[in-house]
């Protein structure tokens, strides 16, 4: 049951919250006038939510001052019509000028320590305003939850997820006309430029007819696109994410790579590397001007956008020291600060060149260690390279998924398995899913023999690999292994027609559940129904679920 916003005992801080963030999302839809919102959102949020006012610390101040702070992340992650929809963040005063919070003290004394702390577009955050709207927003807002929700799913790969849920929008309101910038940017990222100028057409046409002057703006963004949609979705990443052009501009400008860092043997636990003392010196600096975040376990993103609040103070830094650009450990912060972004055109473009860097980087300061040098996951100094380089392997194996090209997904996956054996960002997955695509079952063989006892896709690829060089007895041996463990993604493999499971719950995926087996069936199945393979599972898998099991 859906509930009006009541008394405390009815609602709590979340229900609180989320009337605020209506309110403020059907304000801020009438009127950008940043202002006025702020007084508004100061003058009135304690009344929208009681329970949270409630909960603010005294010693920081009226509620009204806490309610204005939040006021500006809300202002700077509201998609604004007199914006075509767009993100306009509101200018970062300096250190010494007063703060936008309205205390009239300065900044540097006021809110500069909440930069990030109220950042609502983070992604845990931001996924779970999305699931709250989906469930109890009006249509508006919905309408709103879903094509963010697209713009996530199309971020991280998931393009068919990415389109079922830009489908849903459409159908919740076929006439909003952020529809447009959505779908267009789809299909740009899916290299369907051709069909993103006919849809651009299509959607000029739909949207002058209705007459409006304040689309007017809009529209001429739609023509541009039209004309030349990369340069038109440049554009808007240079409106949206203020810093990220002059951040491409200094890559160009950098200078070549230089070996910076010695690396150190450690025996049995790999090599170490460590940056020279220059270096080290100017990390430290660095990390001083950049609000530095790094992701936990293996991730490659940790969704923190606060660095684009005050992008010039290390934008400036980075023009003025060069070293910069020779250090594992700002390119790692740098590729992360751009892959958050999510950008449309050219500025999408810069994560590719500053990975492949970080790549060089690596290759040239290894050069003078031993051939066969590891450099250990486990080694904290070693994560910045080896995270750029599973970043560029991840970014690889999804051009793999979409175009049916392996070259470039295969040398750099085994690169990152030379250098890191224990494998912790699970390339071998896709990498022996490569390998069959290309006919070269003996390679997963070699691959998997080293990981016994694997997950799901190794273990079943392994089979296929097997099967594809008639050694069905190894083939066999190994279903017989794998037939308790990985039992549902086999099934769903021979399903004729199976239906999609629905999400597992909580981050992740369970192993050995349908989500898993789906997944697993979704990248494999057109490999096994090459030269009768599927047949033959079908017939071995027969004979080995009447076996008793031990």
């Amino acid at each position: 049951m859906i509930r009006s916003p009541g008394s405390a005992e009815e609602n709590g801080p979340e229900d609180d919250l989320f009337g605020l963030f209506e309110a403020s999302a059907k304000l801020l839809a009438k009127s950008a006038d940043a202002p006025a919102f702020l007084d508004w959102i100061a003058r009135h949020g304690p009344d929208l939510a009681p329970e949270f006012a409630r909960g603010i610390d005294p010693r920081t101040g009226p509620p009204g001052l806490a309610f204005r702070a939040m006021g500006i992340a809300i202002y700077n992650a509201m998609p604004l019509p007199e914006a075509g929809f767009q993100i306009r963040r509101l200018a970062v005063p300096g250190r010494n000028q007063p703060c936008l919070c309205g205390s009239g003290r300065k900044y540097k004394h006021c809110c500069l320590r909440l930069h990030g702390t109220l950042d609502l577009s983070g992604y845990s955050k931001r996924t779970r305003l999305i699931a709250t709207v989906l469930v109890r927003g009006e249509r508006g807002l919905r309408v709103a939850a879903l094509e963010r929700r697209s713009t996530i799913l199309a971020d991280r790969g998931d393009l068919e997820a990415a389109w079922q849920s830009f489908r849903d929008a459409q159908r919740e309101d076929p006439e909003d006309p952020n529809l447009a910038t959505l779908e267009l940017t789809l299909l740009v990222s899916r290299g369907e430029i051709e069909q993103a100028r006919e849809r651009a057409r299509f959607w000029i046409s739909r949207l002058e007819r209705k007459r409006d002057p304040e689309l007017a703006g809009f529209i001429g963004f739609l023509r541009r696109i039209h004309a030349d949609p990369h340069a038109a979705m440049a554009e808007g990443d240079a409106k949206r994410f203020p810093g990220l052009d002059r951040l491409g501009a200094l890559l160009a400008a950098a200078p070549a790579p230089q070996a910076q860092y010695t690396a150190a043997d450690r025996g049995e636990s790999g090599w170490v590397l460590e940056p020279l003392a220059a270096l080290a010196a100017f990390e430290s600096r660095w990390r001083k001007v950049f609000p530095q975040t790094k992701p936990g376990l293996i991730a490659t993103q940790h969704g923190f956008e606060g660095m684009w609040n005050t992008p010039a103070r290390w934008l400036d830094f980075l023009e003025r020291h060069a070293l910069a650009w020779q250090s594992f450990d700002v390119l790692d912060d740098l590729a992360m600060a751009v892959d958050v972004l999510q950008p449309m055109g050219a500025g999408a473009t810069i994560l590719e060149p500053l990975l492949e860097r970080g790549a060089a980087l690596l290759e040239l300061n290894l050069a003078a260690a031993a051939g066969g040098a590891t450099l250990q996951w486990g080694w904290p100094e070693n994560r910045p390279a080896l995270r750029m380089l599973a970043h560029l392997a991840y970014r690889a194996a999804a051009a793999m998924d979409r175009s049916a090209s392996h070259e470039r997904f295969v040398g750099v996956a085994e690169r990152l398995l030379a250098l890191n054996p224990g494998d912790n960002h699970f390339v071998r997955e896709p990498l022996t899913r490569a390998y069959l695509a290309r006919g070269w079952p003996e390679k997963v063989v070699a691959l998997t023999e080293r990981y016994p006892d694997d997950f799901c896709g190794p273990a079943l690829n392994r089979i296929l690999a097997l099967v594809s060089l008639e050694r069905r007895g190894e083939a066999l041996v190994a279903l017989r292994a794998a037939a308790q463990e990985h039992r549902v993604a086999i099934e769903m493999l021979l399903a004729a027609a199976p239906k999609q499971p629905k999400p597992d719950a909580g981050p992740g995926i369970t192993m050995g559940g349908k989500q898993e087996a789906w997944e697993y069936r979704e990248a494999h199945h057109a490999l096994w129904q090459r030269d009768g393979a599927l047949d033959w599972l079908r017939a071995a898998w027969s004979e080995v679920r009447k076996a008793p099991r031990p």
